[in-house]
């Protein structure tokens, strides 16, 4: 389970890559520690007009870092929301957080993109009071070593695709083939003082030798 976030991007990286106009900047809040019950920057698709439509979607439910619907394992995505009120959504990040456990510490690890500010995340928002999830899959190699599992990061042409969807996503989820490379991600070895929710400043992503 992901269980720990970062969103730092500005206005201008926003719009250039999402192609959608900020009104608020209170979507663009850094937040370099971000936990179960806190919000984050989501996109949806807009109900009466063409478009999508920016908005702060709180993470997970009732601040419960245990509870399992931070995340929706691909395959069992359908069997989870089938009987809810879900609507799908982007979830928008600049990267998470991975631990790796070796011996009796573990680790933690940022994962971000290389030439993308942004990733856009699989996600679904649930429910009358509004919580989201990501869609998490099996790990690339890359990041493998230090977690099983990892969001379904979509490219342009899929974000469309995956916004559009009505019912049970599981043909898309079977199909959609991950045209992102090992290449195309950073894993970084970061300080343990990410563990701590109250901690939340810019030094929490810096690299720390390994």
């Amino acid at each position: 389970m992901i269980s720990r976030a970062a969103f730092f991007a500005d206005k201008k990286d926003f719009e250039e890559q999402l192609s959608i106009q900020i009104k608020s900047d209170v979507l663009l809040d850094p937040n370099y520690n971000i936990t179960p019950g806190e919000y984050v920057p989501t996109l949806v698709k807009m109900d009466s007009e063409n478009g999508l439509k920016p908005k702060k979607i709180r993470w997970g439910a009732g601040g419960n870092k245990n509870d399992d619907r931070t995340t929706l394992e691909k395959e069992k995505v359908w069997d989870l929301i089938k009987n809810k009120k879900t609507n799908p959504c982007l979830i928008l990040l600049s990267g998470f957080y991975v631990w790796k456990k070796e011996r009796e510490n573990e680790h933690p690890f940022f994962v971000r993109m290389l030439n993308n500010p942004i990733m856009t995340i699989a996600g679904y928002i649930t429910g009358e009071d509004e919580y989201c999830s990501m869609v998490i899959t099996d790990s690339n190699p890359l990041i493998h070593p230090m977690s099983e599992k990892m969001p379904i990061v979509l490219n342009s042409k899929a974000t469309e695709d995956w916004l559009q969807l009505n019912g049970n996503p599981t043909k898309f989820l079977t199909e959609y083939k991950d045209p992102l490379l090992l290449t195309d991600f950073s894993v970084l070895r970061v300080s343990k003082k990410v563990n701590d929710p109250k901690n939340n400043d810019p030094k929490l992503i810096q690299p720390i030798p390994k």
